[in-house]
């Protein structure tokens, strides 16, 4: 995996921002899946130490070896025999660490950035209505910041999606142009979203709005 310098939002792995929910990520990179939860590993470093009650003698009879044969460890009231060398046991301990990190960067990344305030935008289609009503001109300026980085961090990465506004301005650089157009709207301190609508939509690299015919310029 290629790590870039954080600060923007692909300084995360592919694995880290994949834009699911936090169930369906785990289904895929949980202990469980991975086979690397404590009771999966015992059971392929060492076996249990065996213990039956023998009807015959009327008591419980476990086997036994020669002291110190095995190291043991005890798990849900059982007893294991670790059987793995140490190159094993550091093969599994360089894995679970590198798992950890994995959790802190996905718990990092779904508390940081647009992420705090949208969520994790799942669905492969959204529309977004750009409504900023009566504010102030900085409170606008906060407002684009705040849906620039939701269009690069996670918009980005869906197939299909619309912008709702009350503005006619027309590009044909795709996503890098949808940028612009949602941070250099011309500010409009009585800008509201109703009946007069501009919808702008990206498809093919295309932005159209819905009042006029198919243009680009």
């Amino acid at each position: 995996s290629i790590w870039i310098k954080k600060g923007t939002d692909i300084a995360y792995t592919a694995n880290v921002c994949t834009l699911v929910s936090s169930a369906k990520w785990l289904k895929q990179h949980g202990l469980q899946e991975n086979k690397i939860t404590i009771t999966q590993i015992l059971s392929q470093i060492g076996f249990k130490h065996k213990e039956d009650y023998v009807r015959i003698l009327q008591k419980p009879v476990s086997s036994q070896y020669a002291e110190g044969l095995f190291s043991q460890c005890q798990k849900n009231g059982e007893i294991y025999n670790i059987i793995a060398t140490r190159e094993q046991l550091h093969q599994i301990v360089d894995l679970l660490s590198k798992k950890i990190q994995l959790y802190e960067k996905r718990l990092e990344w779904l508390t940081s950035g647009s992420r705090q305030i949208f969520g994790v935008i799942q669905e492969r289609s959204i529309t977004i209505a750009l409504d900023f009503g009566i504010t102030s001109h900085s409170h606008y300026k906060l407002c684009c910041n705040v849906v620039c980085n939701v269009l690069k961090e996670q918009v980005s990465q869906i197939a299909r999606f619309n912008l709702i506004c009350n503005h006619f301005i027309y590009f044909n650089d795709a996503f890098l142009c949808l940028l612009l157009f949602a941070y250099f709207i011309k500010f409009s301190p009585g800008c509201f979203v109703c009946g007069d609508l501009c919808c702008s939509h990206i498809h093919t690299g295309i932005l159209m709005s819905s009042h006029c015919p198919k243009a680009s310029c």
